[in-house]
């Protein structure tokens, strides 16, 4: 993906103060082409709203190595040679656990534990059911 593929889609969307922290999660294939659109993003990115917190969640080689995922051979046209190389696909991971990788990245970016902020709703509404109920 060229920088001007790009560029459109990200015109007006950074416009930053010195205190805006952005992080930017990421899962692409663990291959060739995967990791050059993660570079070629991050570099766009950056180039419109300065350097980016930036943490690949899933494809990690350490992934790979932990779930035993199956490594395939691909071809990649953009190369006379055709670009065989070594990948990994994502979806090798399974559905539940790429939730599961999600799931736990959005709850560590939440303030406070979710069961806590659900708990705290529950005992709000039943003191706010029981206000209404003495009307």
């Amino acid at each position: 993906m060229s920088d001007q593929a790009l560029e459109p889609a990200t015109e007006g969307v950074f416009s930053l103060s010195d205190r805006c922290q952005i992080t930017f999660d990421w899962m692409p294939y663990h291959d060739l082409a995967g990791n050059q659109i993660e570079q070629n993003t991050r570099r766009v990115l950056e180039r419109k709203a300065g350097e980016l917190g930036w943490e690949r969640l899933a494809l990690t080689q350490e992934q790979v190595d932990q779930y035993g995922l199956p490594v395939i051979e691909k071809h990649d046209r953009r190369f006379k040679d055709g670009g065989v190389h070594l990948a990994v696909e994502t979806e090798a991971l399974s559905q539940r656990i790429i939730v599961e990788i999600l799931r736990n990245r959005l709850d560590q970016l939440l303030p406070e534990p979710l069961a806590h902020v659900q708990r705290r709703a529950s005992r709000q509404r039943a003191m706010i059911q029981r206000a209404l109920s003495d009307i």
